[in-house]
């Protein structure tokens, strides 16, 4: 990330949330109160580095896998990160404790074929913590008064993604914003 984005997107997460009041920090506590060593912690969407998931792990102990179509060859520190479609999920039937996911549902193209993987997947007492944006977050608001040839730019600034990672997205996601789609 740039030094002027970092900077940019700190100062309006300063102007609009007070320390550990901003929803990802809210959305990390939360799985943090769910999350023990020897649990196996599943986050769905992960993107190419799952920082979230990186963090829950070193704070709590457990055993985290991130899936996403775009991972790449890049391996996680402390998370195993898988390439997977999220409407057939790599994983075993009965055998995740906690599915986490921030920011992805409202990509879902077919959000019934997710719901009835995680339902496979979880184990009888799992449980699901998913973070979405509101239509009047900040950034929601945002993305609909930049055109779209722009937001790659404000992504790059402002998250440090490179221009290839967001085109591999839209790609993967069924470009343009309409959805993450399942592959066959």
């Amino acid at each position: 990330m740039t030094s002027w984005g970092r900077e940019r997107s700190q100062k309006l997460k300063g102007r609009f949330y007070s320390d550990g009041e901003h929803p990802y920090r809210i959305f990390e506590s939360i799985v943090l109160k769910h999350a023990a060593p020897g649990m196996v912690v599943i986050d769905v969407g992960c993107g190419t580095e799952s920082r979230v998931l990186e963090r829950v792990i070193k704070r709590s102990g457990c055993f985290g896998i991130g899936i996403d179509w775009d991972v790449g060859n890049r391996h996680g520190r402390e998370a195993a990160l898988v390439r997977g479609d999220l409407h057939r999920l790599p994983v075993r039937s009965n055998s995740v404790d906690l599915v986490i996911s921030r920011s992805v549902l409202e990509h879902l193209e077919t959000p019934r074929l997710f719901f009835r993987e995680l339902a496979r997947i979880l184990k009888p007492e799992g449980k699901f913590i998913f973070l979405t944006p509101s239509r009047w977050d900040y950034a929601s608001v945002l993305a609909r008064l930049i055109p779209n040839r722009f937001h790659g730019e404000v992504v790059r600034r402002t998250e440090g993604r490179d221009e290839e990672d967001l085109r591999q997205r839209e790609r993967t996601s069924g470009g343009g914003g309409k959805g993450i789609r399942g592959r066959g």
